[in-house]
């Protein structure tokens, strides 16, 4: 899922850099759905992300806590507001810019919280151990329901 968090996050912050320019009414169009795909799909992958990490507790302890922590609910909620700004009736040159500006802070704030966390992730070799034996687990029991069948 983090793949897919990282091109949603991508589209969100190239639609908010293109909402800064000055745009026609079928190009504002355009790029307003472009955004609302991109933030709807930052916003949903960031939640599966920490859904994920959730299954081992020492991998999603970065995400709930200390500085990586900070920015991953930061980024969250001013996604949120992004989100919602784009959502709000009107066209405002102000709450396209408004929005905007609150999608590349989360944008970059998600990232930041993401690298914060894999650092220190990497840190503690038994929450990489343990994830990697999840997932092992989880495949081998798909493999044996498969072979069953």
């Amino acid at each position: 899922s983090l793949p897919v968090l990282f091109v949603g996050s991508g589209i969100a912050s190239a639609a908010a850099l293109l909402e800064l320019m000055t745009l026609n009414a079928a190009e504002a169009r355009v790029v307003r759905y472009f955004g609302l795909v991109g933030r709807t799909a930052e916003l949903v992958t960031a939640a599966v992300v920490e859904q994920e990490a959730g299954q081992v507790e020492r991998v999603a302890t970065p995400l709930r806590a200390g500085p990586s922590g900070d920015l991953w609910k930061i980024s969250k909620y001013i996604g949120i507001v992004g989100l919602a700004l784009t959502l709000w009736p009107g066209r405002s040159r102000k709450k396209r810019t408004a929005a905007a500006l609150c999608t590349t802070a989360s944008s970059l704030l998600l990232r930041y919280a993401l690298m914060s966390a894999g650092k220190a992730s990497a840190r503690d070799p038994q929450a990489t151990f343990q994830q990697q034996r999840r997932q092992m687990s989880r495949v081998e029991a798909q493999d044996t329901d498969h072979h069953e069948q």
